[in-house]
C-alpha cells in the first residue's frame, strides 16, 4: 500500500483539500462563504408556514398537553415495554400521534379540548401545524 505522504513546498498547501473539513471549515471562513442555511436550535420548533399566532399559540398548548399525558401514561409502564403496553392500550405508537389530527389524538387520550382557547383552528392540523387529510 501506498501512504500518503505530505511535502513542504512553498506556496502550496500541505494537505489536499479533501483531506480535511477543519480546513475547508476555515478556509470557507476566510473566503467569506456562509452557511445560508441557520441551523434548528434543539428546543426551537418548525411549524408550518403561514400560521397566525392564534393558532401557533393554540398549538404550542396543545402540544403540551399532548406531551404531559403521553409522559404520564408512559411512566407508568415498564422501562422496556413502553412503547408496546402503550400501542396496545391506544391502539397507535407513541411516534405516530405527531402525524394525526389534534381532534383525534385529544379524543384518544381522553383529553379535554375545552382547555385550549382556540381548538376549532387547531383540530385538523398535525403536531407541526400541517392540514392533514383523512
Amino acid at each position: 500500500m501506498e501512504e500518503n505522504k505530505t511535502t513542504s513546498v512553498r506556496g502550496a498547501l500541505l494537505v489536499g483539500t479533501n483531506k480535511s473539513s477543519r480546513l475547508a471549515a476555515m478556509r470557507a471562513k476566510a473566503l467569506g462563504a456562509e452557511n445560508l442555511q441557520t441551523p434548528v436550535k434543539k428546543d426551537q420548533k418548525l411549524w408550518a408556514t403561514g400560521l397566525k399566532a392564534e393558532t401557533k399559540s393554540a398549538l404550542e398548548q396543545a402540544e403540551k398537553l399532548v406531551d404531559n399525558k403521553v409522559a404520564v401514561v408512559l411512566s407508568a409502564y415498564p422501562k422496556g415495554k413502553m412503547n408496546t403496553f402503550f400501542k396496545l392500550k391506544y391502539g397507535v405508537k407513541v411516534d405516530e400521534i405527531n402525524q394525526m389530527p389534534r381532534k383525534e389524538v385529544f379524543r384518544l387520550l381522553g383529553l379535554e379540548t375545552v382547555k385550549i382557547k382556540q381548538f376549532r383552528l387547531i383540530e385538523n392540523l398535525d403536531y407541526n401545524g400541517n392540514t392533514v387529510n383523512d
